[in-house]
């Protein structure tokens, strides 16, 4: 009986999501600038005016997802799983297109690789975050909510 009083666990998981997302929107927003930077000149002189919203969606894309990182920060420390679905499936939708652009060969020496793996590594954060990975993990006759156990005992 002493056990079901206790309270679950506190998953330090989230804050290290928070963390993580924190750090990946600033990566992500400093890569959208600098695409920003270096197309813009191509878009002054008039060369890709024809061209301008898939000049501009990559970097928009960056900015979004970093601003959304950003802004999920807090809900994220107070583990809030709807902003975990919502920045879930943002990650999801930045990881496609930055795996489509690899995929495609856009230039050669382009950091895209490098926020592909950022991101994804994110998401893999994420997905065990919403799968009910519980870190530190909860020491024996603790109450746990997922999976887990007296299985082996």
């Amino acid at each position: 009986m002493s056990g079901s009083s206790q309270p679950p666990p506190k998953n330090s998981l989230y804050n290290v999501a928070s963390v993580y997302g924190g750090l990946l929107g600033a990566f992500l927003i400093a890569g959208a600038f600098g695409h920003f930077a270096a197309v813009w000149p191509t878009v002054i002189d008039g060369l890709g005016s024809d061209r301008l919203v898939g000049l501009f969606f990559p970097g928009a894309l960056l900015l979004t997802t970093g601003l959304l990182n950003l802004g999920s920060c807090f809900a994220l420390w107070a583990e809030k799983r709807r902003w975990l679905l919502t920045t879930l499936l943002i990650n999801v939708g930045a990881m496609l297109y930055l795996a489509y652009l690899l995929w495609s060969g856009v230039v050669p020496n382009h950091p895209i690789g490098l926020f592909l793996a950022l991101v994804s590594s994110y998401l893999v954060l994420l997905c065990a975050l919403r799968a009910g990975l519980i870190w530190p993990a909860p020491g024996p006759g603790a109450a746990t909510s997922g999976f887990g156990g007296d299985e082996l005992s």
